[in-house]
C-alpha cells in the first residue's frame, strides 16, 4: 500500500507540472494574440493551440485512440483559464517573465518525456519515439507561429528549446522501462527544463549560417546585424529607428 500511494503521489505531481505547462502556454499564446489585436476568439484559438497541439499532434500520429486534450477536460479547461488569465491582469515585467519561464522549460521537460513514453509504450522504436517526444514539446508552439504567419521560432535564431527536448526524450530512452514513469520523469524534467534555464539566462544556442557569406554567426551577432537591416530599411524610407533603455540586448521570447 505505501508504495502504491508514494506512486500516485509521483504521478499526481508529473500532472501538475504537465497542467502547469498547459495553463502557462495558453497564457503565452493569448498574450501575442494580443499584441496582434486578435479578438477573443483569437485569443481562445492561439491560447489553445500554444497549449496543447503537441500533445494532440502526438496522440494522433501514435494513432492510440482519442487525444487525451480531448478525453480529460481538465486540459482543455486548464488551457482557457491561462487565455482568461492573460485577457484579464497585466501580465508583463519581471515578476511574470520568470515565473512564466520556469514554469515554461519544466514544461518542456515534461511533455518530452511524456511523448517519449507513450511512443515507447506504443512500441515504437527509439528514434521515432525521440521524435515524438520533441513534437510534443514544440509542437504547440510552432503551430502557434505558423497561426500567426510567422515562420516558427524553434527552427532558429532563439535559445535552445527544441534541443532540451531532445536531451531529456534521450534521457527517458537511456532509463530502463521500469523506471520511466517515477524516476525518468523526473530525469527528464530535470534535464530538459534545467537546460532550457541554462540556455536562457546564458543564452546558448546553435550556430547560424549567414547564407550571402558562409560564415557561421553567434546568436548576438545574427540580431546585430538583423538590426543594422532594419535601421538601413528605414534610412532608406525616410525613417529613424530608435532604440531605448527597454530595449535591451537580449532575446526574452
Amino acid at each position: 500500500m505505501p508504495e502504491l500511494l508514494t506512486e500516485l503521489d509521483v504521478a499526481e505531481a508529473f500532472r501538475v507540472v504537465d497542467l502547469a505547462g498547459v495553463l502557462c502556454n495558453g497564457m503565452i499564446g493569448a498574450l501575442i494574440a494580443r499584441q496582434r489585436r486578435f479578438d477573443l476568439v483569437g485569443l481562445m484559438v492561439l491560447g489553445i493551440l500554444s497549449g496543447l497541439a503537441g500533445g494532440v499532434l502526438r496522440d494522433v500520429l501514435i494513432n492510440i485512440g482519442q487525444p487525451v486534450a480531448i478525453t480529460d477536460p481538465s486540459y482543455l479547461v486548464t488551457a482557457i483559464v491561462g487565455v482568461l488569465i492573460a485577457v484579464v491582469f497585466r501580465i508583463e515585467g519581471r515578476r511574470w517573465r520568470w515565473p512564466l519561464t520556469v514554469i515554461d522549460a519544466l514544461a518542456v521537460g515534461c511533455w518530452a518525456a511524456t511523448g517519449t513514453i507513450k511512443a515507447q509504450a506504443a512500441g515504437l522504436d527509439w528514434l521515432p519515439s525521440l521524435l515524438l517526444g520533441v513534437l510534443t514539446a514544440v509542437g504547440g508552439g510552432m503551430l502557434r507561429d505558423i497561426a500567426i504567419g510567422q515562420v516558427p521560432s524553434v527552427l532558429g535564431g532563439n535559445t535552445l528549446y527544441a534541443t532540451a527536448a531532445a536531451a531529456a526524450s534521450a534521457t527517458i530512452l537511456i532509463i530502463p522501462a521500469a523506471a520511466r514513469d517515477t524516476w525518468g520523469m523526473a530525469a527528464g524534467i530535470a534535464i530538459g527544463g534545467g537546460l532550457t534555464l541554462l540556455a536562457r539566462r546564458l543564452g546558448w544556442s546553435l550556430p547560424i549560417t549567414d547564407p550571402e557569406t558562409g560564415v557561421t554567426l553567434s546568436r548576438r551577432q545574427l540580431r546585430v546585424l538583423i538590426r543594422r537591416s532594419e535601421r538601413a530599411g528605414a534610412r532608406k524610407a525616410g525613417f529613424t529607428v530608435l532604440r531605448g533603455p527597454d530595449q535591451p540586448d537580449r532575446d526574452d521570447d
